[in-house]
């Protein structure tokens, strides 16, 4: 539940996005099937979603629908350009299997088959019942191996570890000012392993200087308004915009008081 509180309205802002980065991959393939007069090549375009990262053997193969959120209680972040490579989320997880426990849920999410067995069949269809933008792609790096390819290929969704942060960032990967989402699960644990620097260079944009909106989700069991207070006023989350949300409670959070 954890991980779908935040996955769940991270697509359905993005969805606009999707849509349109949808769009012209299947132009784009379509063009290249033009040139070669290759009737073939044009009807295979890319209609499943697919995870890059050199670990993801759990994932089970299959197309599906490409079922993606659209609640409409959630307004969207709306179109993202033309740029279909960089990343327009990034999730950030303590570990390696928390990262590959997010991927195969996100997979599914937008309309993948996983199996949770050796023996299992994969499932024809996940829970979901409405019908979204097909093709996401979800990239991982949460190795050293994975490291070494980085995301070289177009990634709509990246899901890293703190380590490998200014490596995504530095290679051009992962561009900051580009991301519509970032999400730090297991939030305090996770924001104590990243390095300040790298904290100063995905965050260090303001609102006012981007020209595209952005959500920050910080998430976990532990995540208390104290931690909520102190990453306002580190310019994590931004001040007058920010909400904590619990069981019990949904309230603004606000930079009073931090030593409370």
């Amino acid at each position: 539940g954890k991980t779908l509180a935040y996955l769940v309205p991270t697509l359905s802002a993005l969805s606009d996005s999707l849509f349109t980065r949808q769009r012209i991959r299947v132009k784009a393939e379509e063009d290249v099937g033009d040139v070669a007069d290759d009737l073939l090549a044009r009807g295979a375009v890319q209609t499943s979603p697919t995870i890059r990262g050199q670990g993801r053997r759990q994932v089970g193969g299959g197309g599906g629908n490409g079922a993606l959120a659209t609640g409409a209680t959630m307004s969207t972040l709306g179109k993202s350009g033309t740029d279909v490579r960089s990343p327009l989320a990034l999730i950030v997880v303590p570990t390696r299997e928390l990262g590959v426990q997010t991927a195969l849920l996100l997979y599914e999410c937008v309309g993948g088959s996983t199996k949770k067995t050796m023996t299992e069949l994969p499932g024809l269809a996940n829970s979901f019942k409405y019908k979204g933008p097909k093709g996401v792609k979800i990239g991982c790096v949460l190795d050293d191996e994975e490291a070494k390819f980085g995301l070289k290929l177009q990634t709509d969704v990246a899901i890293t570890t703190p380590t490998y942060i200014a490596k995504l960032i530095r290679d051009g990967d992962v561009v900051p000012e580009n991301l519509r989402v970032i999400v730090y699960d297991e939030a305090d644990l996770a924001l104590e392993q990243t390095l300040e620097e790298d904290l100063g260079a995905l965050f260090s944009n303001s609102e006012s200087e981007r020209s595209l909106s952005r959500l920050t989700y910080l998430v976990g069991a532990s995540v208390t308004e104290s931690l909520g207070k102190l990453v306002v006023k580190d310019g994590i989350l931004p001040e007058g915009k920010s909400f904590i949300a619990t069981a019990t409670r949904f309230a603004p959070l606000t930079t009073a008081d931090i030593s409370e």
